[in-house]
């Protein structure tokens, strides 16, 4: 007896959506709330972004930082959680956080519902570590 795959949202819309639809879509994404979003179509953006790309539709936007040194104000344009390769293999760790970064990170998680906290994490970890070259 063969197994069912289970269709999800994203992979029905993939496979049944027009072009007029994805392009519908994109734009969705542009003008809608990430909740608007996932109310009217049943997925997130991240889970079709890729496809988006893909068919030309749409640019991942690269992450820009500007910062005051001397205020400590800095200020980013986006932030992007970058596609893992298959394979990545995760380890579980615990550590502490300093209250103030703890609060920061808490915002952008909240301004960032679309991502885990592990992949804003590891990004954030992955960008601070090729800046210093590792």
């Amino acid at each position: 007896m063969a197994k069912k795959v289970k269709q999800t949202a994203p992979q029905i819309f993939r496979s049944q959506a027009t072009d007029e639809e994805w392009y519908r879509l994109v734009e969705d994404h542009e003008k809608l709330s990430p909740e608007e979003f996932k109310k009217k179509y049943g997925f997130t953006w991240s889970a079709v972004m890729n496809d988006a790309v893909e068919r030309g539709l749409y640019t991942k936007r690269v992450r820009s930082i500007t910062c005051n040194k001397e205020s400590g104000n800095c200020s980013s344009e986006d932030f992007i959680v970058k596609d893992i390769p298959k394979g990545t293999k995760k380890k579980q760790r615990s550590i502490e956080l300093y209250e103030d970064i703890e609060i920061r990170l808490t915002k952008l998680r909240e301004d960032k519902c679309q991502y885990t906290f592990a992949s804003i994490l590891n990004q954030l970890l992955d960008d601070a570590l090729k800046k210093y070259g590792y």
